[in-house]
């Protein structure tokens, strides 16, 4: 019986390339992972340790490249041999009736790669590189015409890469098939009355076909890996490729893992797609999930105004600014995004790492994750972890640099919003316009709703209806309160702005 229920829960890099301490990054969450980041953060160096972190399943009718470290991606030079790397996965898997749960596999190098290579656990591995974008006209070594035989392929794959190609590229295609000459095999493809080969194809086009392909044949349970997916794509054809991919991942149970430096990545479907942010600090690789680019550029130290905060949303954003405006110190100020609660940490974590000067620096919880002072302390362990003497000292440092909202049990910032509309004592007809939608809102599918809802049916865009609730929200008398710690800090900081 062949191994089955391959899955790749996370993995920890203590040094390879670039990547150096890394915290533990983690795949579970969905079926498709994006990672992001910098030139020479270690994107590509993580699809590539894990392309040769498997070997191949033992079924002859599985053809794929036995991808290995010392061959493929981490040749050794006389400049660099590799000793010292090591990383650690954490995989489940079936081995006919044995269940293996969350095992760790370390792989390191020191006079060669362990485990051997035929020890590697098994699991199908399909990798599309980069190589895969170079059109292959510009390999064509021919000066005449080109004569080739066709050769029909499998009727059910021929109509999925027709119809899933079409979608992607919003255009129609009849056929699919491939063409040989020699020893070289081409694709080709017909539209509408054109029939051409990928001699004559766009290295876009041509490098999604390719890429269908590979993910139709793909077995159940494989890891399907991509560097720079979105290389030579539209971006409204690349978000249809992520669905095509998504669609034929969950069915057949495939893990997909890519990476990517376009922005609008950001925006597709948060329930299919986790991403990860690598930025490299003095001494150590961190990770942000789902955050955006200008958080973590803002840790570079390219600080266009003298107050940085960072926010989890842009309800916060507005709530921050809203604050530093009754302050008077609004235009000092330059919010970031930074996403999930948890990002708060590692940003935390890296300015102080980095020695930062974190004087005019706050970092804002929204207050309903990690409410009490002791999960703080845990979130700030895992990110500032070791033995060395000024840990303690780093910790609290960077624990002092992050607030919350003020907020009843289980509650959300939304609810809080709305309950301080909903206070107000003023019988002007805008505010009372604004109460009866807040009022309306009774059964929202998320408590975002509390604040989105309202927006939406007062006919406001997003930035004009955000200004418009945080200003009625804050002329209530408990305004102050929800806003405390945060009005606190900028109380203290503001007479450095105003001398």
């Amino acid at each position: 019986m062949p191994i089955t229920n391959q899955k790749l829960h996370s993995a920890t890099f203590k040094k390879l390339k670039n990547l150096t301490n890394t915290e533990e990054i983690n795949f579970d969450n969905t079926l498709m992972t994006a990672i992001m980041g910098p030139n020479g953060c270690g994107k590509s160096t993580i699809i590539h340790a894990l392309a040769c972190s498997f070997k191949p399943l033992e079924q002859p009718e599985l053809i794929r490249d036995n991808y290995k470290f010392s061959t493929h991606f981490f040749l050794s030079t006389s400049d660099y041999n590799w000793s010292g790397s090591a990383f650690t996965l954490k995989i489940s898997y079936r081995n006919e009736r044995a269940v293996h749960n969350r095992v760790e596999v370390e792989y390191a190098k020191v006079d060669r790669w362990t485990p051997i290579y035929d020890r590697r656990p098994e699991r199908h591995v399909e990798y599309i590189g980069i190589s895969s974008c170079a059109p292959r006209i510009e390999n064509e070594s021919s000066i005449s015409i080109v004569l080739f035989e066709r050769e029909e392929i499998d009727v059910d794959l021929k109509n999925w890469i027709v119809a899933k190609a079409g979608f992607v590229f919003n255009k129609t295609y009849t056929d699919y098939s491939k063409r040989l000459k020699t020893r070289k095999q081409y694709i080709g493809v017909r539209s509408g009355e054109i029939e051409y080969s990928s001699l004559a194809m766009g290295a876009g086009e041509q490098r999604v076909f390719f890429m269908l392909e590979k993910l139709y044949l793909s077995p159940k349970g494989t890891l399907f890996l991509v560097d720079e997916i979105d290389l030579l794509l539209h971006t409204d054809a690349l978000n249809r490729l992520l669905d095509v991919i998504y669609e034929r991942a969950s069915n057949k149970d495939i893990q997909v893992i890519f990476t990517s430096h376009r922005e609008s990545i950001l925006d597709y479907r948060k329930d299919r797609l986790s991403i990860i942010h690598l930025y490299q600090s003095q001494n150590r690789t961190l990770y942000f999930d789902r955050t955006t680019p200008a958080a973590i550029q803002r840790l570079t130290g390219q600080v266009p105004r003298d107050i940085s905060v960072y926010v989890e949303d842009d309800l916060s954003k507005f709530i921050i600014e809203k604050i530093a405006s009754e302050f008077g110190i609004r235009r000092y100020l330059k919010v970031s995004l930074y996403g999930c609660a948890s990002n708060s940490f590692t940003i935390a974590a890296a300015l102080i790492m980095q020695n930062k000067n974190v004087e005019n620096t706050l970092i804002v919880l929204d207050g309903d994750e990690y409410p009490n002072i002791e999960e703080k302390q845990r979130q700030i362990k895992s990110k500032l972890s070791g033995t060395e003497v000024d840990n303690p000292q780093k910790r609290e440092s960077a624990l002092d640099i992050i607030r919350q909202y003020n907020l009843q049990e289980n509650e959300k910032p939304e609810q809080r919003i709305s309950r301080l509309i909903l206070s107000l004592n003023e019988n002007d007809h805008e505010t009372s316009e604004v109460q009866n939608t807040v009022r309306g809102i009774v059964n929202p599918r998320d408590t975002h709703d509390f604040v989105d809802q309202a927006i939406e049916q007062l006919g406001y865009g997003r930035e004009s209806g955000l200004t418009k609730i945080i200003d009625k929200a804050a002329i209530a008398d408990d305004w102050p309160e929800f806003t405390a710690q945060i009005r606190e800090w900028m109380e203290d900081i503001a007479p450095r702005f105003r001398e």
